[in-house]
């Protein structure tokens, strides 16, 4: 069940970054592919800093980074490692942004730490959580003589 998890949010993550426009999809709810053969993979050093000033520019990269946060969990969840986790998780984040290139769009070099930052912060979280429980575990265990 919980690879089944994982591909579909895996899914997700592909159609919300190489569907032909981000636009078209969140307000119109239309998906389209338009595939380039030949993509400049220069793009992938582009960063405007205006684009910090646009709202549904901030609101795309939150998107990044909870996605990523949430795939993490659940790769996570199911192999209980953490190498195995950042390997699968930072790699599939530097492949749909290579991909994005593919299917014009945009792959950035700064998506891919926004993603990455997000896989941390699902691994920061399960870290917090192990040594929470951890300290539950023999908080109780002591009141319970």
């Amino acid at each position: 069940m919980k690879i089944i998890q994982i591909v579909l949010v895996a899914a997700l993550i592909f159609l919300f970054t190489c569907t032909q426009s981000f636009d078209d999809l969140m307000y119109r709810g239309m998906i389209g592919f338009r595939f380039n053969p030949e993509p400049n993979f220069f793009e992938l050093f582009q960063f405007n800093f205006t684009d910090l000033q646009d709202q549904p520019y901030i609101i795309q990269k939150i998107g990044h980074f909870s996605s990523f946060t949430i795939f993490a969990l659940l790769v996570f969840s199911w192999v209980r490692k953490y190498r195995l986790t950042l390997l699968v998780s930072i790699g599939y984040a530097i492949t749909t942004e290579i991909l994005q290139l593919y299917f014009s769009r945009d792959g950035r070099f700064v998506d891919m730490f926004i993603d990455s930052a997000g896989v941390l912060a699902a691994l920061l979280l399960i870290t917090i959580k192990k040594q929470v429980d951890s300290e539950f575990e023999r908080s109780t265990k002591y009141t319970k003589k």
